[in-house]
């Protein structure tokens, strides 16, 4: 990971969606599972995490992801509203989806991936094809 922050805190949102990582009101700290922990398969590339963390998402969360990263970093809800209209989904819903998920944020009536390589990643997600079509819209 070469101390990359986002691999650190992609690897802590694994952990807790995964219940390795918790916290303990009784005991007023974090429990870690340390042997599932240790069990973990961790790729050495952050490139390799980040796409393996998005494909674990729903295929019509993942999709909207891959449509928004065709527009960069960052695109108004406006933009995704008239996008959604188009493709005939609620990308909006999906979106929303994505920033439980902690890889996207939405303020200022925006959304924005949480960091440039989630941005990458789901566009490299995507097929030349669904591209192509993502684009011309």
């Amino acid at each position: 990971s070469k101390g990359s922050p986002i691999f650190v805190k992609q690897l802590m949102v694994e952990m807790s969606r995964q219940c390795y990582l918790y916290p303990s009101l009784t005991r007023r700290r974090w429990v870690w599972e340390v042997e599932k922990i240790r069990d973990m398969k961790i790729p050495e590339s952050v490139a390799t995490f980040i796409l393996n963390s998005l494909n674990r998402l729903p295929s019509e969360v993942l999709s909207a992801l891959c449509s928004l990263s065709c527009f960069g970093t960052t695109a108004g809800i406006e933009l995704i509203e008239a996008l959604g209209a188009e493709v005939q989904q609620d990308l909006v819903k999906h979106l929303d989806e994505a920033v439980a998920e902690s890889v996207l944020d939405k303020r200022n009536n925006s959304y924005y991936f949480v960091h440039d390589k989630l941005q990458e990643a789901a566009y490299s997600a995507m097929n030349l094809e669904d591209r192509r079509c993502t684009h011309f819209l």
